[in-house]
């Protein structure tokens, strides 16, 4: 007895096979998505949390503000009120430092005004001595000139002299008549030009004198202006002295403001973690509903944006599991295959 044999249709045997590589490939493209959805889903819940981040910080200032008080915040309470005390003490510092550079700005104002009156004092000294210095030049340089014109009619009485003994001479070495009386007559014109001479003579003297008198007047009063001068250098070293001590010590007080904001600054970074921490132990309690609403509207809006999207990738990843597994690693090496085929390809032909 023959046993029957079995025939397979070569068009159905391939249609299975098509059917199989199309369950392979929508399976694979499935689940790509799937995870694409995924990530997506898990950046959109990294930027939620940060957000949330910048609102629980913000719920945690206004109660640190408000003064919030339960059993659950002592130990971080305990914290921020240690900080808290010494920000308080530095800011105290702080003003006080400001209030002396400016009790120091009005003592520099006051030294500036008192140093100008002391000039202006000084230099009223000075003016009637500069004044008579001018007078003195003026009288000194007007005998100059009377004592120059004196000499000028010196010289020119002496050029008459010279000229009556030159008559005389003439008059000696003729034998006219007239010549006793001619000689006698040029004699007293130069008595009475040597009269003249005399006259000058004397006034010289007293014009030099007064000259020297003068000098001695106007070395005085240069002597007294110089003296007031230094006065001045005084007056003006010290007050440089003191404005650079006053500004030395201006110097240090803003150092020490400056260190101050420094420090300060350094407590309110060391304050925020703990500001952080108070608003996520705020939330859960939902303490000062009314005062603190819209922050927690805020952030029950971030929670249930949050947990929408961890039901997404719950749902997304059920999928996962519930998927062909096999259909899926065979999709991987299939896929893995054509990538290395065409990396092989493109490497072939630029080479």
């Amino acid at each position: 007895m023959m046993g029957n044999t079995i025939e397979v249709n070569p068009d159905s045997q391939r249609q299975s096979v098509a059917d199989r590589v199309s369950i392979i490939f929508k399976t694979g493209f499935s689940e790509i998505k799937r995870k694409g959805v995924v990530t997506r889903l898990y950046f959109e819940i990294k930027g939620f949390e940060k957000e949330k981040e910048k609102y629980v910080h913000a719920l945690g200032v206004r109660a640190w503000e408000a003064h919030v008080s339960h059993p659950d915040l002592a130990g971080i309470l305990v914290h921020l009120k240690e900080l808290q005390i010494e920000m308080n003490r530095l800011k105290t510092q702080y003003g006080e430092h400001d209030t002396q550079i400016k009790d120091i700005d009005a003592s520099k104002a006051d030294l500036t005004t008192k140093f100008n009156q002391d000039l202006d004092q000084v230099e009223e000294q000075i003016v009637p001595h500069r004044k008579r210095i001018e007078s003195i030049n003026a009288e000194k340089e007007d005998n100059k000139v009377q004592m120059e014109e004196l000499r000028t009619k010196q010289d020119h009485l002496s050029q008459q002299i010279r000229e009556h003994q030159q008559a005389i001479q003439e008059f000696d070495l003729a034998d006219a008549a007239e010549k006793p009386a001619g000689i006698q007559l040029e004699q007293e014109a130069i008595r009475l030009i040597h009269a003249q001479k005399c006259e000058i003579d004397c006034k010289i003297p007293l014009l030099i004198s007064k000259i020297e008198k003068l000098k001695m007047e106007l070395a005085k009063e240069r002597s007294l202006i110089e003296r007031l001068d230094q006065d001045k250098e005084t007056i003006r070293r010290d007050f440089e002295q003191r404005i650079n001590d006053y500004n030395q010590q201006i110097q240090q007080l803003e150092d020490k403001k400056k260190q101050a904001t420094r420090q300060m600054e350094l407590y309110r970074k060391e304050m925020e973690p703990y500001l952080y921490d108070l608003g996520w132990k705020v939330e859960p309690l939902r303490l000062e509903e009314r005062a603190f609403r819209e922050n927690y509207d805020q952030l029950d809006r971030l929670n249930s944006e949050v947990a929408n999207r961890n039901k997404l990738i719950l749902e997304a990843e059920s999928l996962s599991r519930a998927m062909d597994r096999g259909a899926w690693t065979k999709f991987l090496v299939v896929s893995g295959g054509m990538a290395l085929l065409f990396v092989g390809a493109v490497f072939a032909l630029l080479h």
